[in-house]
């Protein structure tokens, strides 16, 4: 699933809107495809994209698809506190009423040598 936020559509000029709007849903879908391609067989993988706040469509799609675990990504950054999700990760966490796994990505400066 891939969700395109709105409000990066209100950030720009009127005359080019729809135009925002198309490639940040055709942006969405191919980043979607491309994870679905990297699944193992027999794992089937669906996509979909939705337009919307990030957490509440990736809540409410949940929902919809009766899912019985939600996983995603998150870009949230490490510290002296240790790690903090996203804003994104940590809305749906909270939000929502099924298991979430967040799965941390490679940090920006991360080598393989300090990850293993």
């Amino acid at each position: 699933m891939s969700v395109v936020d709105p409000e990066r559509v209100a950030e720009v000029p009127d005359e080019t809107a729809e135009e925002t709007r198309d490639a940040l849903h055709e942006r969405a879908s191919s980043a979607a495809d491309a994870v679905a391609e990297q699944a193992p067989a027999p794992v089937e993988v669906s996509t979909v994209v939705r337009e919307g706040r990030p957490a509440d469509a990736i809540v409410n799609y949940a929902d919809e698809a009766d899912a019985d675990a939600v996983a995603l990504g998150t870009r949230g950054r490490g510290g002296d506190e240790g790690f903090v999700l996203g804003s994104v990760a940590e809305a749906v966490v909270r939000t929502c009423e099924r298991p979430v796994l967040t799965v941390r990505g490679e940090r920006l400066g991360d080598d393989a040598a300090s990850t293993a």
